[in-house]
């Protein structure tokens, strides 16, 4: 079972990772589209500053009652404001998720997007942290095609690839 511990640090850990990426960024980069009908990098950012907490909100509430006015808020962030921007969404995610004990968040029961039911740990791990994964991976994919030197480590550890000699 996963416990609330597991799912914040592993979500923690998705949020360092994005913040590295971020770093490797230029303004310039951040306007790359892999394709004319796709996000640029930068408006993936912005909506990765709402994608957790929004999932999560769903969650807890079964609506998406705020989702439009956050994505809205988003799109005037710079790439310099993203940084901010996303470890705000952490810090309110703990904090809603502070209401929580182990038992209550293993338990409660919630809808999932699809209108299944599950537990709010299950529906955290399937749709809220692959979720984050998953765009991550973009991120990394859409600054990688952009340009800078990126390699695994800066994927899968946050960090720079070690110098070669």
């Amino acid at each position: 079972m996963l416990t609330k511990a597991e799912f914040l640090a592993s979500l923690q850990r998705e949020h360092d990772i994005t913040l590295h990426l971020v770093s490797k960024l230029t303004p310039v980069l951040a306007e790359f589209r892999l394709s004319p009908g796709q996000r640029s990098t930068l408006e993936l950012l912005r909506y990765l500053t709402v994608q957790i907490e929004g999932t999560l909100g769903f969650f807890l509430t079964a609506s998406w009652d705020g989702w439009e006015t956050a994505e809205e808020a988003a799109k005037g962030l710079t790439l310099d404001q993203i940084p901010g921007a996303l470890a705000a969404q952490m810090t309110r995610v703990q904090a809603q998720l502070a209401a929580f004990d182990e038992t209550t968040f293993a338990a409660r029961r919630c809808t999932t997007f699809s209108g299944h039911e599950t537990t709010l740990a299950h529906a955290l791990l399937e749709h809220t942290l692959k979720f984050a994964v998953a765009y991550k991976m973009q991120l990394f994919l859409q600054a990688k095609a952009a340009g800078p030197e990126l390699g695994s480590s800066n994927l899968w550890a946050g960090k720079d690839p070690a110098p070669k000699n």
